[in-house]
């Protein structure tokens, strides 16, 4: 039997308990509620990234998949962004170009399921536009015909070769470089020669065999006798053709050009006389006097071209320019040029005397300097008629990418360093240089449908 007092003492530890109890009892509870609202937080969390980087993703579609991806109406701009619902929420995203780069930027915003402000996450992209992989002949010397890719006199080619027809050598010309891919014949007189005995081309890809002389059969594999010296050689070409400009496109969306002019500065004489892509400019002397032109559209800059003079001068280049007329640049201009950028002439192109247009300088035109990957100028030239169309004669040196509509032709004492696309192609004399690596296209160079490729993500 419990007595009164025993009943009086154990009341307090029954109390006592029960209030214990409670507590664990209400701070489960609290726990239970706090991890049901961080775990609804943290989902409304997901999801809102989930819509950002969706937002990103269609962006990066629709790039892929435009045709034209450098033009900067491709994307929505900042100052119109596209809107999207999503599930408790909205994304917003846009994009901005700069040079042959896109950032595309993506805001979603979703509804705080524990109350308070909206949940909010941003991702941004970067993309980049025209990788040379997607057509090769913008790594060698190119020539789209099945005739001859002419080297002649002293001429000396250290960069690589691509001739759709044949590759013909006479005089004393030396071919170097390597790969030399040759869809057609390797043909070779007087004291011409591919490779030498103790320096061989390494790599030699020739379908119909070589021949020394101007008669007998064509043989393979091509050796000492025919004046070809090779580490390795096949009978099978990479199969390249020529990647397409479209003149029509650029006159009108060339930044500057004739139908987007200059938005602060000019250019001297216009970049067109009217409103047809028809040379009306005549002969254009682009480092006749200093200039600068801009070309800003929703408050971002999408080209340039600005000339100083001086010793050296410069020139800078971003985007794409057109000019309606030809390109004639001769005397003793030294230039260094600085950017990535195509510039158009609806008609011929002509660099000769003693003019210089490089993209790094050291007294001249630095052959070890100049990194295309970052400097890089691609000059096209639009005429089909012009014989040639694009020449570079006397002293001349370019650090650059040539695009020739019609014929190329190399004569003199003339360097260039870089690729070289055309019909045909004349080299004559000079130097055809060999050139660093680069994996970028620069804006506006001739290409077949452009890849992106994503460069980051976060």
């Amino acid at each position: 039997m419990v007595s009164r007092r025993d009943s009086g003492q154990a009341l307090p530890i029954v109390i006592g308990f029960l209030i214990v109890f409670s507590i664990a009892v209400v701070t489960v509870a609290e726990l239970t509620s706090a991890v049901g609202r961080d775990s609804k937080r943290e989902n409304s969390h997901d999801a809102a990234l989930a819509a950002a980087e969706g937002a990103t993703a269609t962006a990066l579609s629709v790039l892929s998949n435009a045709t034209r991806p450098l033009d900067p109406a491709t994307l929505p701009s900042s100052s119109s962004p596209e809107v999207d619902t999503v599930e408790g929420g909205s994304v917003s995203w846009y994009g901005t170009l700069s040079g042959d780069a896109w950032t595309v930027r993506a805001k979603a915003s979703v509804r705080n399921p524990t109350g308070g402000g909206d949940l909010i996450r941003t991702v941004r992209l970067q993309a980049r536009v025209g990788s040379t992989a997607v057509n090769p002949a913008w790594n060698v010397a190119f020539a789209s015909s099945t005739g001859c890719l002419d080297v002649s006199g002293s001429a000396l080619v250290q960069a690589p070769v691509y001739a759709r027809g044949d590759l013909c050598l006479d005089g004393g010309a030396h071919v170097a470089g390597s790969p030399i891919d040759v869809e057609g014949t390797v043909q070779i007189l007087a004291s011409s020669a591919i490779g030498a005995s103790g320096a061989p081309v390494p790599e030699l890809h020739v379908s119909g065999g070589c021949r020394y002389g101007a008669s007998g059969p064509f043989v393979t594999p091509c050796g000492p006798s025919e004046h070809v010296y090779a580490s390795a050689q096949d009978q099978v070409a990479a199969g390249v053709v020529k990647p397409p400009a479209d003149l029509a496109y650029w006159y009108k969306q060339a930044a500057p050009g004739p139908s987007r002019s200059c938005t602060s500065g000019s250019f001297p004489g216009g970049l067109d006389n009217d409103a047809a892509m028809n040379g009306s400019l005549g002969d254009v002397d682009l480092f006749a006097s200093d200039y600068s032109c801009t070309v800003v559209v929703n408050g971002s800059t999408v080209g340039r071209i600005a000339y100083t003079a001086g010793s050296p001068g410069t020139l800078l280049v971003d985007g794409t320019v057109f000019v309606d007329g030809s390109i004639v640049m001769n005397g003793a201009h030294d230039v260094v040029y600085s950017g990535r950028g195509t510039i158009y002439a609806s008609g011929r192109i002509e660099l000769g005397g003693a003019v210089s247009l490089c993209g790094a300088w050291a007294g001249g035109c630095d052959a070890a300097g100049w990194q295309p990957a970052t400097n890089m100028l691609v000059l096209v030239a639009g005429s089909a008629t012009a014989a040639p169309g694009f020449a570079v004669s006397g002293s001349a040196a370019f650090q650059g990418g040539v695009y020739a509509v019609g014929d190329y032709a190399q004569s003199g004492a003339a360097v260039v360093q870089g690729p070289k696309v055309a019909e045909t192609i004349s080299l004559a004399g000079g130097v055809d240089a060999a050139y660093p690596a680069y994996a970028y296209l620069p804006p506006g160079a001739p290409m077949d449908k452009p890849v992106v490729t994503v460069n980051s993500w976060h």
